[in-house]
């Protein structure tokens, strides 16, 4: 079976495809839109978060290395590209799309990096320390992505991000056993 989007009011099908939201459907990985900030700011969990925008979609497809951008009122992509980010570490938020370069993009080094959702192409990277690795990402301010690492020396890195340009505003180091829930 296909996901389906449904009119709240009738419960009538008004589209189907292979898109689901916060969820995986085959090859298929898609989150809605996050806005900061939600409507209940002490409630919000950044995993999943209460507050999205509920006109639009973001897939990504490791299979094929493709993304979109899918209108949820008609499940019709208004911009499809090549995306190659992890579907296991990404977010869609402040306008880009912020996640792990695959290892096939980007072999043997851990790469952050944001494609616009306008065009889908690509904004900024951000390389990684050698042994660092992407754990955690998710929004943790107005047009802030805060990202949890691990590093050397057994400790965890937390840093945010300018979603539209990459640069570090704030960066946190802290031993494993300090380690914060993000669930």
């Amino acid at each position: 079976t296909k996901p389906s989007g449904i009119d709240t009011v009738t419960s009538g099908h008004f589209w189907s495809g292979p898109v689901l939201v916060n969820g995986q459907v085959g090859a298929n990985t898609s989150r809605a839109l996050l806005p900061w900030p939600s409507e209940d700011p002490s409630a919000v969990n950044f995993h999943e978060p209460i507050s999205v925008d509920a006109n639009t979609l973001v897939t990504l497809n490791n299979d094929t290395g493709k993304g979109s951008v899918v209108n949820a009122a008609n499940g019709n992509a208004k911009v499809t590209a090549e995306v190659p980010i992890d579907d296991e570490h990404w977010v869609a938020y402040g306008g880009v799309i912020v996640g792990k370069l695959t290892d096939d993009k980007s072999p043997g080094k851990t790469v952050i990096a944001a494609y616009g959702l306008d065009n889908l192409k690509q904004r900024w990277t951000l390389p990684l320390n050698a042994g660092d690795d992407l754990e955690r990402i998710k929004p943790c301010g107005p047009a802030i992505i805060c990202v949890r690492a691990s590093v050397a020396d057994s400790k965890h890195k937390v840093f945010a991000l300018g979603a539209a340009d990459g640069k570090e505003k704030w960066n946190n180091v802290a031993d494993f056993a300090d380690e914060q829930d993000w669930n």
